[in-house]
């Protein structure tokens, strides 16, 4: 290789630039960058689709017979963006539900915390609860109303197929790396002062398949089935995909 000076800027501006390579000039800057990112007809947005995720949400799916009530915990830092909306046609539409937003210590909570709030009010969610698992000094009291509102649900849902049933069982979802295994782990310590019952991992994908259920409280006796995270199978445009990617990156 030649010992001439590639211009780093010049590549970026030669790959980004939505229309012909123009090197620009100390005095005239004419890079423009592309405003969407348009892919052939042809390109097959499922194609990445991890096949473990497709046979556990079937498996998921089989398990709500026996599931009182379904916990889906999401990361606070993309609130809104980034929910797996198959969860709500496929799981929580015939089963009460409760958004949990975990990692609540990596946002402005006195900025966001209300208008996402309302947001999902408007949605008909009405629990949504924030959580931070790592925490010990704040973990507490959201841990408690976490608590106040899963026995509120199922102690005064109607039941339906599991009225003859004792115990109750839930179900926690989200997509991967928000928490899921941390928040059960927590409130298994929580109440029966026991340690981990489930793996967990900053990495995601420690979880990979529908897990067996685990006790989470005595009385009334509860159990709760971890599950792996689960991803939407594709975006409807490109430009929300790289909206989601970059987002999470910067934060």
């Amino acid at each position: 290789m030649s010992g001439r000076f590639i211009n780093p800027v010049w590549i970026f501006r030669r790959f980004c630039s939505s229309g012909p390579s123009v090197v620009s000039s100390a005095k005239e800057n004419t890079f423009v960058p592309r405003q969407s990112f348009d892919l052939p007809a042809s390109f097959d947005k499922k194609s990445w689709f991890p096949m473990h995720m497709a046979v556990q949400l079937k498996r998921m799916e089989g398990k709500l017979r026996t599931v009182d009530l379904v916990v889906e915990v999401h990361d606070a830092r993309v609130a809104i963006t980034g929910r797996n909306p198959v969860f709500a046609k496929q799981l929580y539409a015939i089963r009460p539900h409760i958004l949990v937003l975990n990692k609540k210590d990596l946002i402005d909570l006195v900025k966001y915390k209300q208008p996402i709030e309302d947001f999902y009010h408007r949605q008909g969610i009405e629990h949504v609860i924030w959580t931070n698992c790592k925490d010990s000094m704040s973990r507490n009291a959201a841990i408690k109303n976490l608590q106040d509102v899963i026995k509120d649900h199922l102690q005064n849902m109607q039941r339906f197929n599991r009225t003859v049933k004792t115990e109750y069982q839930i179900m926690v979802v989200g997509i991967p790396n928000v928490g899921k295994s941390s928040l059960i782990n927590t409130l298994r310590f929580s109440n029966l002062n026991r340690g981990k019952a489930v793996e967990e991992g900053s990495r995601p994908g420690v979880t990979v398949r529908v897990q067996n259920r685990v006790r989470l409280l005595d009385k009334p006796p509860i159990y709760v089935l971890d599950t792996p995270g689960i991803l939407y199978p594709h975006f409807d445009d490109v430009d929300s995909g790289m909206k989601l990617g970059i987002r999470i990156t910067l934060i």
